[in-house]
């Protein structure tokens, strides 16, 4: 439950609006997880009975929108790190040997730790057993978007496609009557060189008859390009549209290797994009065309990708390489500022989402998904420009606070919804058998 008046004071607000309004000594007041005033401090009336929360002088801006994760994979990080084909010869058996209901429910809590304390108040999910991931979520009090993800092949979950369409109907009768909306339910075509063609085109009616967001890993392999070209004489992206999946309820994850008459039909039918940079250039795949996404503009948030991927899965460690490896790539120290890469994780994000509406930037009405980040770090002073300081200088252990919905779920660096030592000990007893199973020659 969030507290009936909130006020959170006594920092550098910035507020992510239109007019990227930033104020040096702001308040916020929330009213039932609702921003009602976004402001100066100064001659404020605060309520007697409001819960009050001191920034302490630090940055109080939107959580982070982490807009590309698999957060049910957690418990394999750091298994057959740097591999080439890793998704076919490591990740998807090892999904097929370990993956269960209550391995995806831990692995979703451990990851919501690290999360949480970095900042995210939002994320969009694609894995299996979702029921679990949003169990998970739901404890947490975090906001995602959670999607079945449908695969040609068996899936730890599915046999089939129409397994995977059938368990979305599940989820979605489950979850519309959750006490709040921060649980909504998408489906998620794996990529497509996981499934048939009439398969994507039924997950796109089912997607459009229920109204529901759909995410999908496109235009990101160089043998997907070659599949799709050889099979349908066109791009995955043109494939995509095709098959009726390219709509503003879209998500794209990564388009590393879309072209410009890719990123026209993307910009043209409203897709969102999930840009993954570390995850990226981790794998060698290459640096996706953000600049050129951004000019036609597209709907470009940021993401992680998932712990086998990108590794780590805070947003914090994302900026500074989203905003330096475009500047290398385009050899332009003008190209990609800071504000710019925060607005992608920021509210960019929501509008990669289609939530822009609710979340994503501080203004009255709109949801109060908050964090306070902390300049008490000498990495952090001085800070004459703010964006600067969060693209090039910040931590994930400069996150203080973090609501969501109003609602405190971390208070000076003490979560106040998740027991990160139980949850771990929990994990233990699912990594002691991956370990023996892979003894001292685990993948590598």
């Amino acid at each position: 439950m969030h507290t009936k008046e909130l006020i959170v004071k006594n920092g550098i607000l910035v507020t992510q609006n239109k007019k990227h309004d930033i104020f040096q000594h702001g308040l916020i007041h929330i009213c039932h997880g609702k921003i009602i005033f976004v402001g100066n401090e100064e001659g404020y009336c605060i309520p007697e009975d409001a819960r009050l929360i001191d920034a302490q002088g630090g940055i109080i801006m939107p959580g982070f929108i982490n807009t590309h994760t698999h957060i049910g994979m957690t418990l394999f990080r750091t298994l057959a790190d740097d591999r080439a084909d890793r998704l076919r010869k490591v990740l998807i058996p090892l999904e097929m040997k370990y993956v269960t209901p209550e391995l995806v429910f831990l692995a979703s809590q451990h990851c919501l730790v690290e999360m949480i304390q970095g900042g995210t108040t939002t994320l969009a999910d694609m894995y299996y057993f979702e029921e679990k991931t949003a169990l998970a979520c739901e404890q947490a009090g975090i906001r995602a978007i959670l999607a079945e993800t449908a695969m040609h092949a068996s899936t730890p979950d599915c046999r089939s496609v129409s397994e995977t369409l059938q368990r979305t109907d599940i989820l979605l009768e489950q979850f519309s009557d959750s006490e709040s909306d921060l649980i909504t339910i998408g489906i998620a075509p794996h990529a497509p060189y996981t499934l048939e063609k009439q398969e994507l085109c039924n997950i796109a009616e089912c997607a459009d008859k229920r109204n529901i967001p759909v995410m999908s890993h496109l235009a990101e392999m160089n043998y997907e390009t070659t599949y799709v070209h050889e099979r349908f004489g066109m791009s995955p992206v043109e494939y995509y549209d095709e098959c009726g999946l390219l709509n503003d309820r879209f998500l794209a994850a990564h388009c590393l290797l879309a072209s410009h008459s890719d990123l026209d039909l993307l910009a043209e039918r409203g897709c969102g994009i999930a840009h993954n940079m570390v995850a990226n250039i981790k794998s060698g795949k290459g640096v996706a065309p953000v600049p050129q996404m951004l000019e036609r503009g597209m709907r470009v948030g940021l993401g992680t990708d998932g712990p086998m991927s990108g590794n780590t899965m805070d947003m914090i460690h994302q900026l500074g390489y989203v905003s330096k490896l475009q500047k290398a790539m385009h050899k332009d120290p003008l190209i990609m500022p800071p504000q710019t890469v925060v607005d992608m994780a920021t509210i960019g994000g929501a509008q990669a989402l289609h939530m822009e509406k609710k979340i994503g930037s501080l203004e009255a009405g709109k949801r109060a998904d908050i964090i306070i980040i902390s300049t008490d770090a000498p990495s952090m002073y001085p800070i004459y420009d703010v964006y600067s300081a969060l693209v090039y200088c910040a931590s994930p252990r400069d996150v203080q606070t973090v609501l969501v919905d109003g609602r405190i779920l971390m208070e000076n660096r003490h979560l106040k919804t998740l027991d990160a030592p139980e949850i771990r000990e929990k994990c233990t007893k699912y990594i002691d058998i991956i370990q023996a199973d892979f003894g001292k020659d685990a993948p590598a």
